[in-house]
């Protein structure tokens, strides 16, 4: 081995060697601000309706004619809640033949089984008459 403290003593800079090191931290900091400044990237505010892959889905299921077979495929709704869309939907148009039982994404809260989590999944395969596009990661109204 060597004599002892020798590994201290090779790691020691001299003041020329630190100068030069504080100068090429300072050139590259000053680099990187320069480059911070020049290349920003800023978020859009308010968020666009639309976000850059919304027409990547060519086919968005409306609620209020597709039949539970259609539903069922859609990711996490299944067999069980897209028969309880089909019913809700039936149900509420027997009261109201006029108007679309949903309108919009929220309304789909009266179908038991369906909440706010489950209706986030499900926005973006589903479109609504005469519907707002809401913006992603907006929680719903009503």
């Amino acid at each position: 081995m060597g004599k002892p403290g020798w590994a201290e003593e090779s790691l020691t800079l001299t003041v020329q060697q630190r100068r030069l090191l504080i100068g090429l931290f300072g050139i590259v900091a000053i680099y990187m601000g320069v480059r911070l400044f020049i290349d920003r990237q800023t978020i859009a505010d308010p968020q666009p309706p639309r976000g850059d892959h919304w027409n990547d889905l060519a086919d968005r299921l409306d609620p209020n004619a597709a039949d539970w077979t259609e539903l069922a495929a859609l990711p996490g709704l299944g067999e069980k809640r897209a028969k309880a869309i089909v019913a809700k939907r039936e149900a509420l148009r027997a009261i109201d033949p006029k108007s679309p039982p949903f309108r919009k994404p929220e309304d789909l809260y009266k179908v038991n089984g369906i909440g706010w989590a489950m209706t986030e999944q499900l926005k973006r395969y589903l479109r609504f008459p005469d519907v707002p596009v809401p913006s992603p990661g907006t929680p719903g109204e009503g």
